[in-house]
């Protein structure tokens, strides 16, 4: 996806959509970035060529204010690893104490679309114990929480108590990643780059206070050390040059909304952000997509006449070859009899000259003869 396209996409929804909507376009264009995040909370390891299927994140579900209606409810990123492991994960920037029964309801709404599989039992379980002859399984996802903003109230973990009809009970628990608890250190050390975008929201509630409000050296120092992680970051292979670029763009969309009452501090971040000379891959990019356009035109107006051409100059050559081997088989023809008959009279010439010199030399021995007879030698005659 090309990097301006992607900033005008995302740099007009309202706040409380555009946190949701940079995690939405970093999964969908570089589903890997997603992998360190799961290795470090759940331990699952996936190698980068690892096959990830976004799933549809909208159910039916009973309305609200009218159960009797149904109406739809939205999950942020569903998705599905290797083939078969289920992850849901939703973004907060609020302390939302009913949070836990919104993934329950979530989660639910996932395991019963993609968790369902059928077991298979042995004879031998169902002649023990019939209660094991269970035919299908329910898998929920695995489900994160990525709280995005600076507040301390919220816990390590969303839960509730589910009481079950047979009178057990059960904890759903989901576990939420404070995103502004991780150090850049921490987020370098282990590879989250995706957190990247949402960390300037760790300055938020000091830009319009005064005490100890957000600094300018302080700002700028930190977002040069946002750099140098994504520098890094390419520079080992975890990034390509597309995806560093559309980093940027998800930072700079992240300014945008997050300073945007501090027009000096936004200023200089943007500047930061946007490189004084452009890259060779930037320049490339902006080339290819005019000589896209150009050629597209140029393409559709040359069509019809370099077919007509081409199919001009293949009946050419095909009438061309023909007239050749038809002319060249003629004229072959023609030759050959012509050689035929200068041979035949070369020959006769040939003969013609052998019988006279034939009739010459008789002469000539003939005289030696007479000559000899004569008493003359032979060599008088010089």
């Amino acid at each position: 996806m090309n990097s301006n396209s992607m900033h005008s996409q995302f740099s007009s929804p309202p706040a409380q959509k555009l946190w949701d909507s940079i995690l939405k376009s970093i999964i969908h264009h570089m589903p890997e970035q997603l992998f360190p995040l799961l290795k470090h909370i759940f331990g699952k390891e996936y190698p980068k060529d690892t096959s990830v299927e976004l799933l549809a994140a909208e159910y039916a579900a009973p309305g609200k204010a009218t159960p009797q209606n149904l109406s739809s409810i939205f999950a942020d990123v569903v998705m599905r690893i290797a083939g078969t492991d289920l992850y849901h994960l939703e973004c907060q920037t609020r302390k939302d104490e009913y949070m836990s029964f919104r993934m329950f309801e979530y989660d639910t709404h996932i395991a019963l679309l993609y968790g369902i599989s059928k077991e298979k039992q042995t004879n031998a379980a169902q002649d023990i114990d019939a209660d094991r002859n269970i035919p299908y399984t329910l898998r929920f996802p695995a489900s994160i929480i990525l709280h995005l903003d600076s507040n301390g109230t919220v816990s390590e973990k969303s839960t509730c108590r589910i009481h079950l009809s047979n009178t057990s009970q059960i904890l759903y628990i989901v576990t939420i990643v404070k995103v502004q608890n991780y150090s850049l250190q921490q987020i370098r050390e282990n590879h989250l780059t995706l957190f990247l975008p949402f960390t300037l929201l760790r300055f938020r509630p000091r830009l319009n206070v005064k005490r100890n409000p957000v600094t300018q050296k302080e700002l700028t120092v930190f977002v040069n050390e946002i750099i140098i992680i994504l520098k890094d970051e390419l520079l080992e292979k975890y990034i390509t040059q597309r995806q560093y670029k559309d980093y940027i763009n998800y930072i700079r969309m992240a300014a945008d909304q997050i300073l945007i009452q501090n027009p000096k501090l936004h200023e200089e971040v943007t500047k930061m952000l946007t490189p004084i000379i452009p890259s060779y891959s930037d320049m490339e990019d902006q080339i290819t997509e005019r000589v896209t356009a150009k050629v597209t035109r140029e393409v559709t107006a040359k069509v019809t006449s370099e077919v007509t051409a081409k199919v001009t100059n293949e009946v050419t050559t095909k009438v061309t070859n023909e007239v050749t081997a038809k002319l060249t088989g003629k004229m072959t023809a023609e030759f050959e009899k012509k050689l035929q008959d200068e041979t035949a009279l070369l020959n006769l010439k040939l003969q013609k000259k052998d019988s006279q010199l034939l009739a010459a030399n008789s002469e000539n021995i003939k005289l030696r003869a007479l000559l000899k007879t004569h008493g003359i030698a032979v060599g008088e005659l010089t």
